[in-house]
C-alpha cells in the first residue's frame, strides 16, 4: 500500500511484514518442528530483504537497508524489513519483487522436500499440500514519501502506524484446500491432513511395509500432518542464492536435538568421554548393538551426525553421536513399537530386554535414570520500542542512529549461538533482541546471565544516544519434564518470559515438576552482589552439593509461610517469628542427619534471604514462599549438576567431551 505524497520524485521509506509468525512457529510437536518453522521464516525473510535491497534503486544493499542491517546468512532475519527506496523507483514494484522472491523461495524449498519423499498418490495428496503452502505466507507493506533524510524519524513513526492499520484492514477469503471429513493436522489442528488414511489402517501395504512409508513422511502411527506441517517435519533449507528462483542444493539436515536429548545431555557427555575399555562404554556399546540388531531400530533416525556442511542455523553440542532420547526406559516402547508395530508380543519382549540393558548401563553410571528435566529459555529485549521511537525524534541523526542500533542488535544475535553452545544449548531462534533455545538444567542460569551480559555489552557503545532506561534483556526459563507435551513447554517458557519482563532487566525461573505444583521466582540482574536470583540459586546449589541442606527443608519453610498467612498482628514480628522457626527446622533436620557441626553459616544465609525476599505490600508469607521455591529449584539443579560431574568424574571432561563421534 502506497500512501499519498508529494508529486515530485522523492525517496520512500518502505516497511514490509512477513507472516504468520508466532502461531506458525509455535505449532510444533517436536523440537525439529519448532526449529524448522523459525528457520524457514528467517530464510523467507532473507529472500524478501535481498529482493527489496536489490530492487529499491540504491547503490548498495547497505544504503538500502535500515533493518535488518545486512542480509548475509550469519544471523536470523526478523519478519519486519525496513528499506529506503530511491527517488524515481516505484515502491509498489519493489514490494512486488520482494513478495515474488518470497513465494518463489518457498516453492523451491517445498518442491525439494516433496520430491524427496518418494511416495505415490496412494499415500498422500501433494496437490492439496501445495495449495496449503501457497496460502501460508502473507506479505503486507506500506510506503511513505521521505522528502529528506532529516525527516526520517517522523516518517518512520508514521509508517509503523500505517502498517498497523494495514494489518487491521486485511481481507479474509475462503481457503481453496478445505475438505470435509478429513482429520486435522496434529501440529496445529487448523489444516486438513494430506496423508491418506490407508497409511494408518491395519491392511498391509503392497511391496513394502507401512511403517517404512510413514517414516518417509516423518510421522508416527497416530499422527496426521497437513502440507505446512509436512514441510516442517521433513524440511530442508537450500543453499544461499542471489536469485531465489534459481535451483540450489539442499543443505543436509540431520535430526534436531530432541528435548529428551537436552535433558539427558549430562549422561550422554559422560558416556562419550569414557575410554573404550571403560565399563560405562562397554554397556553403552552392548545396548546400541542390541538396538540396531535384535530390536530392529534404525539408528540413523536418531543420529546427530552431519556431513560436515555448515548448517547456518543448526548448532550442535560437542557431544555428537546418538540422541539421548534412546536412554530413557519410558521412551523404549515408542522406539521399538515404531520398528516392530505388527508384532505386539515381540514388542513386549523387546521392551523388557531393553529395560534390562538400560538398567545395566545406568548401574555402570551409578544412576537410577538420566535427568528427567530440561529447560526452554526465552529471552527478549526491554524498552526496545521506546528506544527506536526516541531515536526517531533525534532529528537529522535519526537514520544513522537507527542503523547503529540495528547493527548492535545484529551483533548480539550473531554472538548468541556461540554463547548457547558454550553452555551446551541448542538454538531454535536468535535474531535481533529475541532468542529461543533448549538448555540443560545445570548450565541454564550461567547461560542466561551470559546472554544478559552479552546484550548489555552490545548496546553499551550506544548508551550516550539511547534514552533512559537503556534497553536491557529479560530472560524467562522454564524447567520442564522431557515427557510433557511440547506445546505446554512453549507456553510455560512464554509465561516465564512475561514474568521477567514485568519488572524488566530480570530473570524468571518457572519449574513444573510432575510431583508437585508449578513454582516461579524472579529477580533483577542488577540486584546487590550475591542477591540476584541466579546467584542466590547458585548459592543454594553449592549447599545442596555439599550435603548441607536437607531435601525436605524447602517444603517445611513453605508450610511456615502458609501458617503465618493465617495469623494476625504485626507483620515484622510475624516474619521474625517465622525466621526463627525456619532456623529451628534447619537445626533439627541437620541434627537428625548427624551434621550438627558442619561449620557453615546457613542460619545467617536463611535470615538474609528472607530479608531480601521481603517486598513492601506483599503478604507475610511471600518471603517464605519465595525462599522455598528457590530451594526447590536449587535442589533439582544440584541433582543434575552432580549427574553431569559423575562419581569421581572430572567435571571439566564432563562439560567438554572429545570432539570425535563416539556413538
Amino acid at each position: 500500500m502506497t500512501l499519498p505524497g508529494a508529486s515530485a520524485p522523492t525517496e520512500h521509506l518502505l516497511l514490509a511484514s512477513l507472516g504468520p509468525v508466532q502461531d506458525f512457529i509455535a505449532a510444533a510437536r517436536k523440537c525439529q518442528d519448532l526449529w524448522f518453522g523459525s528457520a524457514l521464516l528467517s530464510d523467507l525473510a532473507r529472500a524478501g530483504a535481498t529482493a527489496l535491497a536489490s530492487a529499491c534503486g540504491q547503490p548498495s544493499a547497505e544504503e538500502a537497508l535500515v533493518f535488518p542491517p545486512s542480509v548475509d546468512d550469519a544471523s536470523a532475519i526478523a519478519n519486519k524489513i525496513l528499506v529506503i527506496v530511491a527517488a524515481g523507483t516505484a515502491p509498489a514494484d519493489v514490494a512486488s519483487a520482494a513478495e515474488k522472491a518470497i513465494r518463489v523461495r518457498l516453492r523451491a524449498i517445498s518442491e525439494t522436500v516433496f520430491d524427496g519423499i518418494k511416495a505415490d498418490e496412494r499415500w498422500w495428496s501433494r496437490a492439496v499440500a501445495e495449495e496449503q503452502l501457497a496460502d501460508l505466507i502473507e506479505v503486507q507493506w506500506v510506503a511513505l514519501p521521505l522528502p529528506s533524510r532529516a525527516k526520517y524519524g517522523a516518517v518512520r513513526t508514521a509508517i509503523e502506524l500505517a502498517l498497523a492499520a494495514r494489518k487491521n484492514t486485511r481481507l479474509w477469503t475462503a481457503v481453496p484446500w478445505h475438505r470435509v471429513g478429513v482429520p486435522k493436522s496434529a501440529l496445529d489442528g487448523q489444516r486438513e491432513s494430506v496423508l491418506s488414511e490407508k497409511l494408518f489402517d491395519d491392511v498391509g501395504a503392497i511391496g513394502e511395509g507401512k511403517p517404512t512409508i510413514r517414516r518417509r513422511f516423518g510421522v508416527k502411527r497416530a499422527e496426521r500432518l497437513c502440507g505446512v506441517a509436512l514441510l516442517k517435519r521433513r524440511g530442508q533449507l537450500l543453499a544461499a542464492s542471489d536469485d531465489p528462483g534459481t535451483a540450489s542444493a539442499p543443505i543436509p539436515r540431520a535430526p534436531f536435538h530432541s528435548n529428551s536429548h537436552i535433558a539427558a545431555l549430562p549422561v550422554v557427555q559422560r558416556i562419550t568421554s569414557c575410554p573404550e575399555d571403560d565399563p560405562i562404554r562397554r554397556e553403552w556399546d552392548t545396548y546400541r548393538e542390541w538396538l540396531s540388531g535384535p530390536a530392529g531400530v534404525s539408528l540413523s533416525d536418531f543420529g546427530l551426525k552431519h556431513s560436515g556442511t555448515t548448517l547456518p542455523m543448526l548448532p550442535w553440542t560437542a557431544s555428537r553421536g546418538l540422541d539421548g532420547y534412546l536412554l530413557y526406559e519410558d521412551r523404549l516402547a515408542e522406539i521399538i513399537e515404531d520398528a516392530n508395530e505388527r508384532d505386539p508380543e515381540r514388542v513386549r519382549g523387546l521392551v523388557a530386554d531393553g529395560r534390562t540393558k538400560l538398567r545395566a548401563l545406568m548401574a555402570a553410571l551409578k544412576l537410577s535414570a538420566p535427568p528427567a528435566y530440561y529447560t526452554m529459555l526465552l529471552a527478549d529485549g526491554d524498552y526496545m520500542g521506546a528506544a527506536f521511537d526516541a531515536l526517531a525524534q533525534s532529528g537529522p541523526d535519526a537514520l544513522a542512529q537507527h542503523r547503529a542500533l540495528s547493527t548492535a542488535l545484529d551483533a548480539f544475535a550473531r554472538s548468541t549461538g556461540a554463547t548457547l553452545r558454550e553452555h551446551d544449548g541448542s538454538v531454535i531462534y536468535a535474531g535481533g533482541d529475541d532468542c529461543l533455545a533448549l538448555v540443560p538444567v545445570h548450565t541454564t542460569l550461567s547461560c542466561a546471565r551470559a546472554l544478559a551480559e552479552s546484550f548489555t555489552a552490545a548496546i553499551a557503545p550506544l548508551n550516550a544516544i539511547l534514552p533512559k532506561p537503556a534497553p536491557t534483556l529479560s530472560v524467562g526459563v522454564a524447567i520442564i519434564h522431557h515427557l510433557d507435551p511440547f506445546v505446554d513447554a512453549r507456553e510455560l517458557a512464554r509465561d516465564a518470559e512475561k514474568l521477567a519482563k514485568k519488572a524488566r532487566n530480570s530473570l524468571a525461573v518457572t519449574m513444573s515438576k510432575r510431583s508437585g505444583a508449578t513454582v516461579s521466582v524472579t529477580g533483577s540482574w542488577t540486584a546487590p552482589t550475591g542477591q540476584s536470583l541466579d546467584k542466590r540459586i547458585a548459592h543454594w546449589v553449592r549447599h545442596y552439593s555439599a550435603g548441607e541442606l536437607p531435601d525436605g527443608l524447602a517444603y517445611e519453610i513453605e508450610d511456615i509461610g502458609t501458617w503465618l498467612a493465617t495469623g494476625s498482628g504485626d507483620v515484622d514480628a510475624r516474619i521474625k517469628a517465622g525466621t526463627l522457626l525456619a532456623q529451628r527446622v534447619l537445626g533439627r533436620k541437620r541434627a537428625d542427619r548427624g551434621r550438627q557441626e558442619m561449620g557453615t553459616t546457613l542460619e545467617a544465609d536463611l535470615n538474609s534471604s528472607l530479608s531480601a525476599a521481603t517486598t513492601e505490600g506483599c503478604g507475610v508469607d511471600a518471603p517464605f514462599h519465595t525462599l522455598a521455591h528457590e530451594l526447590q529449584i536449587a535442589r533439582l539443579v544440584a541433582s543434575v549438576t552432580e549427574t553431569a560431574n559423575g562419581s569421581g568424574a572430572n567435571p571439566a571432561a564432563a562439560h567438554n567431551p572429545p570432539q570425535e563421534d563416539a556413538a
